[in-house]
């Protein structure tokens, strides 16, 4: 049975003319009658009222129309499953990011990439930074924001700036220090800290750590955070100071301090990243990121 048939046949039910049907598909009248007789010579039925000067349906022809239009729908989705197929464009994406990292920008990206290509389906995920690197590693995501520490250590993965973000040293307002504009990391040596938890944020942890161990001192940490903004507010309660950066939500907290970190060389490492790994082959991979960074 040739697929045209079957298309031109709800066309001429349609138009319920076969001179305008005709017009539509751009054939003459005869080749339709044609096409029309060699379909019901093949299914063996009437399909319409031959007798009648418009086009009407016999009971068998009602039947076959609504199969019809269901191999019409079939066959049209096939085809562009197929197209899919041959550009390379289909499937999905999903993408990890940090909870408290504004996310306009990334949604903005996805829903411009969603309306170029509608058959992408997309997924964003809200996760921790221990979560972003297992989720990459086991292929249970495409893409993660994070912080540049937290790729370090990892092998066959490609990265992307996606914003500077500059370390701070977070104290309260009427700490010692509050009054300096940037300190090193050698005047904190007597310090106590509020850290982040190693499970949650191991790349911040251990950059933290390193920084000070290169200062001459293991920091004395006396509380830890889940979270940027949990430190944060405790180091405003008084219980000590804290790693912050400037993207923090909790800047504009009026009970602390943010003072600038002196000419360290792994300040870079906070910085927000993409990051995908290099054997990944979803082309949505590279288009999203071209999308993000325009």
């Amino acid at each position: 049975m040739d697929i045209e048939y079957i298309f031109n046949f709800i066309t001429l039910v349609e138009e319920k003319n076969f001179i305008k049907a005709a017009d539509k598909l751009f054939m003459s009248q005869s080749s339709l009658s044609r096409q029309i007789n060699k379909l019901e010579n093949e299914l063996g039925i009437h399909l319409i009222n031959h007798k009648k000067r418009t086009v009407e349906l016999t009971k068998a022809g009602k039947i076959c129309l609504a199969e019809f239009k269901e191999i019409a729908e079939v066959y049209n989705r096939m085809n562009t499953k197929i197209s899919e197929i041959k550009s390379g464009y289909h499937g999905s994406l999903k993408i990890c990011y940090y909870e408290t990292l504004e996310f306009k920008r990334i949604a903005n990206a996805l829903c411009c990439l969603n309306n170029k290509y509608p058959q992408l389906k997309s997924y964003l995920y809200n996760e921790k930074f221990s979560q972003h690197i297992s989720s990459l590693m086991n292929d249970e995501t495409d893409i993660i924001v994070t912080l540049a520490c937290e790729t370090d250590k990892l092998e066959n993965v490609e990265y992307e700036t996606l914003l500077e973000n500059k370390l701070k040293i977070v104290v309260p307002n009427n700490h010692k220090l509050a009054q300096k504009k940037s300190v090193s990391f050698s005047d904190l040596k007597n310090e106590k800290f509020i850290a982040y938890n190693q499970k949650l944020s191991p790349g911040f942890h251990d950059c933290f750590v390193n920084m000070c161990i290169n200062h001459g001192f293991y920091p004395n940490v006396v509380k830890y955070a889940k979270t940027m903004e949990d430190a944060i507010v405790y180091a405003g309660m008084g219980i000590g100071i804290c790693l912050g950066t400037t993207t923090s939500k909790a800047k504009s907290l009026k009970l602390t301090h943010f003072l600038d970190v002196e000419a360290e060389d792994d300040t870079n490492k906070f910085n927000w990243v993409m990051a995908w790994k290099k054997n990944n082959p979803n082309p949505f991979i590279k288009l999203y990121i071209q999308e993000l960074l325009n």
